[in-house]
């Protein structure tokens, strides 16, 4: 969903909220994710509802070629939290900076650092 809602405060970072609907199918499973991520300067959080499952809590910090976030999946389905604790996650997301360039018919993506 590309829905972005920005707001100007005092500080020179912007601050914006961007609300996220994700919906994923594979075989007979299907899995809908909702919920909005806040961002202001280098600094993330986020909260998702995964249907009947969990709810995920997620904050992260960003610089211009670097993602690093940690969530954790709240269990509210049957497994429920006397079963198990949730589940942590760590993730780590770079940018690349591509040159795509022609050679005859086939495309090629040539990737490097800025």
């Amino acid at each position: 969903m590309a829905i972005k809602f920005s707001m100007e405060s005092s500080s020179h970072y912007k601050t914006s909220i961007a609300p996220y609907f994700l919906y994923m199918q594979q075989g007979k499973f299907q899995q809908v994710n909702i919920g909005f991520k806040a961002k202001k300067g280098p600094l993330s959080g986020g909260l998702w509802y995964r249907n009947d499952d969990a709810f995920i809590l997620q904050i992260g910090v960003e610089t211009k070629q670097l993602k690093m976030g940690y969530s954790y999946d709240i269990t509210i389905s049957k497994l429920g939290l006397s079963n198990t604790t949730g589940a942590h996650e760590i993730s780590l997301q770079t940018t690349l900076k591509c040159d795509k360039t022609k050679e005859s018919k086939v495309q090629i993506d040539k990737c490097f650092w800025e």
